[in-house]
Formats: structure tokens, C-alpha cells, sequence
């Protein structure tokens, strides 16, 4: 059964109620996780939302969940690159580069059981896993 999206981002923030507040536990929450997986699960709840269920969940039914996983990473990638593409007037394919490297650097992850539980270094692993393939990926594309 399909959750509402205020109930949705209550689960994944806690309760906490107001913009501001929410804002704040979701950076909280998204830097100082564990893992680069766990990152992603707080990360953005209300789209998160609408990738859960239109897109994820449906391709799950049909696919083992990792093909799934990709091809969630994939087509956001896409999406963010259909609206970046509008602003700039010109094609723009860096989004869905960066979410495929996003991907693979989630499974590397889950392969060799990376967990970090120091709460400075997650927040350093978390910015470096996010930042590092964003400028590779902007270096390779201009």
C-alpha cells in the first residue's frame, strides 16, 4: 500500500515539522549516514517519494531490485538532464553520467561492506563520494 507523502517524509525525518526544520534534518541525517546507500534514503524525501513509488517499486515488480536500483539512479539522471537541457538551451548529459558513477560507487560500497561510524568522517566520506564524481564529471564533459 501506497504511503502518503507527508507520512513518507515523516518516516524519513523523524516527525520533525516546518521547512526549516525538515531542511535541517535531512542535511543532518543525509551527511552524517553510515553508508552512501543510507545517504540517498534521506536525501531529498519528496522526491525520493515520487522515485520510490513511479519508478523504483514499478521496475522492481518486473526485475531483480539491484537492476532496479540502477535503472532508478538511470532515469533520474535523465530527468535531472531533461531539465538542465531546458535551462541551458543546449543538450546536457552530466546528470545521468554522475548518477551512473553514483551507482557504481553504491555497489562498491555494499560489495566490500564500507559502513562508517565515526559521525566527522561519514560526513567527509559522504561530501567526498558526492563532490569527487561531480567534478570528475564536469571536468569530463567540458
Amino acid at each position: 500500500m501506497k504511503m502518503t507523502l507527508s507520512r513518507y517524509i515523516d518516516k524519513r525525518l523523524g516527525g520533525v515539522q516546518g521547512e526549516i526544520p525538515q531542511l535541517k534534518q535531512m542535511l543532518r541525517k543525509s551527511f552524517t549516514a553510515t553508508t552512501f546507500r543510507t545517504f540517498w534514503f534521506y536525501w531529498n524525501p519528496i522526491y525520493s517519494y515520487v522515485l520510490t513509488y513511479y519508478v523504483y517499486r514499478p521496475l522492481k515488480r518486473y526485475m531483480p531490485q539491484r537492476l532496479a536500483r540502477i535503472l532508478t539512479f538511470i532515469i533520474n539522471g535523465v530527468f535531472h538532464d531533461i531539465v538542465v537541457s531546458l535551462v541551458l538551451g543546449r543538450l546536457f548529459y552530466g546528470v545521468s553520467l554522475l548518477f551512473m558513477t553514483y551507482i557504481v560507487l553504491l555497489h562498491i560500497e555494499e560489495l566490500f561492506g564500507l559502513q562508517i561510524e565515526n559521525k566527522f568522517l561519514a560526513i567527509l566520506y559522504n561530501i567526498i563520494l558526492l563532490l569527487g564524481p561531480f567534478l570528475g564529471v564536469m571536468y569530463f564533459i567540458n
